[in-house]
């Protein structure tokens, strides 16, 4: 059980250590990250007719423009959120797949090669799909704005891109509409993969340790 426990601690550590310092090597200082992805975090179930929706991940499919002027930059994307969903009791209904379109802008960044911090945020979100039968929306809360750091930093020949956002979204299902309030941060790698990776090396740290025994 010590051991057990102990290779826990390590595998949440590890964890958290990654989403600390989560981020993307790309070529380029392309922003947003084409096929970037983003891992929510840091919220609640959010519950809408009898379904809990809880945060997911965001996907930049495709960029569709990108403008610089001196105020900064502004851009638009196709996007796809998936949302694990599940009854109040926690049993999984699945994953919910919505596609759509978001706006957002960079303010004061003026040049697609330009590297540095900034303040980066979302501007517009248009999401849709259904729910056993319901028709389901998503989009940006009108009180809260969503923002968050961006910076791109120059690694030898590559850049790295660590970008954060504090999300305020508005889940319409029917008739009901519920805020949901999460963290999205930009993830070099998709999530079970991350996840994968933490569990294979707790996994050898136990075989290691139970041959020393």
């Amino acid at each position: 059980m010590r051991i057990a426990a102990a290779l826990l601690a390590t595998g949440v550590g590890i964890a958290a250590a990654t989403s600390a310092r989560a981020g993307i090597l790309t070529r380029t200082p392309t922003f947003p990250v084409p096929d970037g992805t983003y891992l929510g975090t840091n919220g609640a179930c959010v519950v809408v007719d009898n379904i809990c929706s809880n945060p997911g991940t965001l996907t930049f499919v495709s960029i569709t423009s990108a403008m610089f002027s001196p105020a900064g930059e502004d851009f638009a994307a196709d996007v796809l959120i998936k949302l694990p969903i599940t009854t109040l009791a926690g049993a999984p209904l699945g994953t919910l797949k919505l596609p759509g379109t978001l706006e957002g802008s960079v303010p004061g960044r003026t040049g697609p090669d330009e590297t540095g911090n900034w303040t980066a945020q979302l501007d517009a979100l248009d999401l849709s799909g259904s729910v056993m039968g319901h028709p389901l929306t998503v989009a940006l809360d009108a009180t809260d704005p969503t923002k968050g750091p961006l910076s791109i930093t120059p690694v030898g020949t590559e850049y790295r891109i660590d970008s954060f956002f504090d999300v305020f979204i508005d889940i319409t299902l029917g008739p009901l509409m519920k805020e949901q309030h999460f963290q999205a941060q930009l993830i070099p790698e998709p999530a079970p993969l991350a996840a994968l990776a933490v569990a294979s090396l707790a996994l050898g740290l136990v075989r290691r340790r139970a041959a020393r025994l």
